[in-house]
């Protein structure tokens, strides 16, 4: 789980495969833009309990990895009106975020980013990573806003003395390798 949470799939499915026996998921075909194969897991997904919000939100994320931005922005409302908050709502923004971060709308991408932060997930090695970011990166809203938070990342390790990954994990600090 650390390492998709880090935009590093391979290391995720590796550690799976080793501590569970599992075989690829959903998250690691959407974070591999494995499109045709995320979709069938997405649907079953979807159907299996349609009033979660992450498998509608995994469905939206698809559309757009498939270039159908406006149609993807567009079902942004609907998820937002689905959402509840929750202890994962964090997780919700954030997709948001690469939503428009893939159709290459920075401002609301960076909005979407700054709620994800205030919501409890500071990432900074994620935001620095997540190549679902890229049509963003040259940006400079976007460029400022990851400055800010390498500097509050740093300041994290700062003020734990450089923690293990168990320290952060207790203090409600999202982690994974910069």
């Amino acid at each position: 789980m650390l390492s998709s949470l880090s935009a590093r799939p391979d290391e995720g499915l590796k550690a799976s495969n080793q501590l569970f026996n599992r075989e690829p998921g959903l998250r690691y075909f959407v974070e591999k833009r494995m499109v045709s194969e995320a979709e069938p897991l997405a649907e079953q997904e979807y159907l299996k309990d349609p009033d979660a919000v992450w498998t509608f939100v995994s469905q939206i994320l698809l559309k757009a990895l498939q270039g159908k931005h406006r149609q993807a922005q567009s079902a942004i409302p609907a998820i937002l009106a689905k959402e509840r908050r929750y202890r994962g709502y964090h997780h919700d923004t954030y997709n948001i975020a690469r939503i428009y971060a893939l159709g290459g709308s920075v401002t609301e991408a960076v909005k979407w980013l700054r709620t994800t932060v205030t919501e409890g997930f500071p990432h900074y090695p994620l935001f620095a990573r997540d190549t679902f970011l890229d049509p963003i990166r040259e940006d400079a809203g976007y460029k400022q806003f990851l400055s800010e938070m390498k500097i509050r990342w740093e300041a994290y390790k700062r003020a734990a003395g450089q923690p293990n990954t168990q320290q952060l994990v207790r203090t409600g600090v999202a982690v994974g390798p910069a």
